[in-house]
C-alpha cells in the first residue's frame, strides 16, 4: 500500500511539475515529458510532438491537417493561406466553408465567393410567415442553416440546371434534417417553421416547405406555398429551367407536373429512394 501511495506521490509531482513548467514558460520551445499529445495551455489547445516539443504551424495528427500559431496555440474557424480551418481545428477538405468558398480534397480554395441573395430572404418573411411563432434568435439561427445549405449547393459546379439544384437542396434537408426529426405538431407551433425543421427537430409538411423555401429564397429562386395554412398536405411550387413544377423536402423529390401527393404515381419518388436521394 505504502509503495503504491508513493508512486501515485511520484507521478502526480511529475505531472504538476510539467504543468508548472508548462505555464511559466508559455508556448516557448522546449522539451516535455509527455509526447505526441494535447495539452490545454490558458484554455487554448496545443500539440506536443515525438520530440516532446510543442508544435507551430501545420501539423498532421492521425491523418487530419491542424495549425499552430507562433504560440503553439490551435487555430480554429479562420483562414491560413487558401486553407480554411474549422471549428474542431482540422483544415476543412472537399466541402464548402462557412463564408462561402468551395475547398478541394486537398483543402485548396478552388472557387470564389458563393454570393446568396439576401436581398430576397429579406423581403419575402411577411409573405411566407416563416417565424411567426418564432423569437429573433430562433430565426438568425434557423436562417443560419438556410444558408448554409443554399451555399452547399450553389457551390457544387455539377449542379447545372435549375431542378438538379433544387433537387439538391430538397435532398439535404430531408435526409440531414427530416428523417431525423419528430413529425408532428407541438404547443410552440415550433412545427410550421424552418426552426422546426432546422433546430427544434420538429417538422410537418408545412414546416418543410417552408425549411425548402427559406433555402430556395437564399439561392434567389421565386416560389409559393400550396395549401398554405391548411390541414392538408403542402409543397412548394417552383419555376425551374422555364417551368412550373414542385419541390418537396418531405420525401416526394421533385418534379414537373402533378405533385405526387395528388397523381399517386410514386415512380420517380421510388427511383429517388433507390439512387439514395431520399
Amino acid at each position: 500500500m505504502k509503495k503504491q501511495l508513493f508512486c501515485t506521490l511520484i507521478i502526480f509531482a511529475t505531472l504538476s511539475l510539467t504543468s508548472t513548467v508548462f505555464a511559466s514558460q508559455g508556448y516557448k520551445k522546449q522539451r516535455y515529458a509527455l509526447k505526441d499529445t494535447w495539452m490545454i495551455h490558458n484554455d487554448a489547445w496545443c500539440y506536443v510532438d515525438s520530440e516532446g516539443t510543442v508544435s507551430t504551424g501545420w501539423k498532421n495528427i492521425l491523418d487530419h491537417w491542424f495549425y499552430f500559431d507562433n504560440e503553439g496555440k490551435m487555430v480554429t474557424n479562420q483562414w491560413v493561406g487558401d486553407y480554411y480551418i474549422g471549428p474542431n481545428g482540422m483544415m476543412l477538405t472537399d466541402t464548402t466553408t462557412p463564408d462561402g468558398y468551395k475547398v478541394g480534397n486537398d483543402g485548396t480554395r478552388i472557387s470564389e465567393k458563393i454570393v446568396l441573395n439576401e436581398p430576397k430572404a429579406a423581403s419575402t418573411l411577411e409573405k411566407h410567415a416563416y417565424y411567426k411563432y418564432c423569437t429573433k434568435e430562433q430565426a438568425e439561427q434557423a436562417d443560419a442553416v438556410a444558408r448554409s445549405i443554399a451555399t452547399r449547393v450553389l457551390s457544387d459546379t455539377s449542379l447545372i440546371t435549375d431542378f438538379a439544384k433544387i433537387k439538391k437542396a430538397s435532398s439535404i434537408i430531408y435526409k440531414e434534417y427530416i428523417i431525423n426529426s419528430s413529425c408532428e405538431n407541438d404547443e410552440n407551433k415550433y412545427y410550421r417553421s424552418p426552426y422546426g425543421v432546422f433546430i427544434a427537430g420538429i417538422s410537418t409538411s408545412a414546416g418543410g416547405t417552408r425549411a425548402l423555401g427559406r433555402v430556395l429564397d437564399f439561392m434567389g429562386y421565386d416560389w409559393e406555398h400550396a395549401n398554405p395554412n391548411t390541414k392538408t398536405y403542402q409543397w412548394c411550387i417552383v419555376n425551374m429551367d422555364n417551368q412550373e413544377g414542385y419541390a418537396d423536402a418531405m420525401g416526394y423529390g421533385c418534379g414537373f407536373g402533378i405533385h405526387p401527393y395528388i397523381s399517386e404515381d410514386m415512380n420517380s419518388v421510388n427511383k429517388d429512394i433507390a439512387n439514395d436521394v431520399y
